[in-house]
């Protein structure tokens, strides 16, 4: 998952063949592999100084952003896919430290949500009452977020038909800034549905319909690119970069996606889920139950008591 990635993609680059579509996809399992490991160390920080876990967030965002700005001037890299090179995917796409940063936003939100369900009387749980209680700052959330998210997916038309009216900053900030922002955005569209508010939200996200389909989005998104690429070496006429064309192609490939992988998940993503769950059963399992065993007496007090212990499955060290 680390390094076999990287072969892969250094074929798939110089050779640009059919024989190499399969490892193609195999990038964006080694970054995630990387990502899952590094989380826990990121939990135990927080969990040792709450602040000290912001802090470290914060600065890994600000140096993978740093290195991204750095590479796109360095070697004038584009958002435009007519402008891209090999060194744009060999030193930019697949990095690890140039697709971190939704991740570590990702992880961030969830620390300040789970001290916004705890109770801490934190600015991000006070500011998530007064989401809860005023309709206006609900309302400014929706439209502004779903405003940028809009501007942030349709500019790549426009970059796509007018390339080189994008150059230096423009082009550098949407090509290193636009998915961050688009992670950040995302949640400002949510939020509201996540604390119990904006209904029409979450009868669409929340809908029973996308559960099963929830379940092997991954599946999917691993399965899309070798479709589309199969789809791209038949056309012998080439594809036009036009709204009607894309609207359908996405269709077609969501469907044809979704159908692959529905027909590989019990071969493959449904025997490690059932593993999963073994696991943390057991795991459960060996964790302490509370029981009432009976009811005693305050000497202090004529009142009764009840007695709770916690009582272990396993006896370790004459100690139950």
């Amino acid at each position: 998952f680390f390094f076999q990635a990287e072969d892969g993609i250094r074929d798939s680059v110089a050779s640009r063949g059919l024989g190499d579509v399969y490892k193609r996809q195999t990038w964006y399992l080694a970054n995630d592999m990387q990502f899952f490991i590094l989380t826990p160390i990121l939990v135990y920080i927080y969990e040792k100084r709450r602040y000290m876990g912001y802090l470290v967030i914060l600065l890994m965002n600000i140096v993978c952003l740093s290195i991204g700005v750095y590479l796109a001037f360095k070697y004038k890299l584009s958002a435009s896919y007519m402008k891209y090179t090999d060194d744009y995917f060999d030193l930019y796409y697949y990095r690890p430290y140039n697709r971190i940063s939704p991740y570590l936003i990702g992880a961030l939100i969830a620390f300040l949500y789970v001290e916004y369900k705890e109770g801490k009387n934190t600015f991000f749980s006070r500011a998530s009452k007064v989401i809860q209680e005023n309709s206006f700052v609900r309302w400014l959330m929706y439209v502004s977020s779903a405003t940028v998210l809009f501007l942030l997916i349709h500019a790549m038309y426009w970059l796509n038909k007018y390339p080189d009216s994008w150059t230096g900053w423009p082009d550098v900030f949407y090509l290193i800034f636009s998915k961050p922002l688009f992670a950040i955005f995302l949640f400002v569209l949510i939020y509201p549905a996540m604390l119990g508010r904006g209904s029409a939200i979450q009868a669409i996200f929340g809908n029973n319909f996308f559960t099963p389909f929830a379940r092997v989005t991954f599946g999917t998104y691993l399965l899309h690119y070798v479709v589309m690429i199969f789809l791209a070496l038949d056309d012998k006429n080439g594809s036009v970069m036009e709204y009607n064309e894309m609207i359908v192609k996405f269709f077609g490939l969501l469907i044809i996606g979704y159908l692959l992988s529905i027909l590989l998940s019990p071969l493959l993503e449904s025997p490690v889920i059932a593993l999963d769950r073994e696991f943390l059963r057991k795991v459960r399992a060996g964790k302490p139950e509370k029981k009432e065993v009976g009811l005693v007496k305050d000497s202090s007090t004529p009142e009764y008591h009840k007695l709770t212990l916690n009582v272990f499955e396993e006896k370790k060290d004459n100690q139950y």
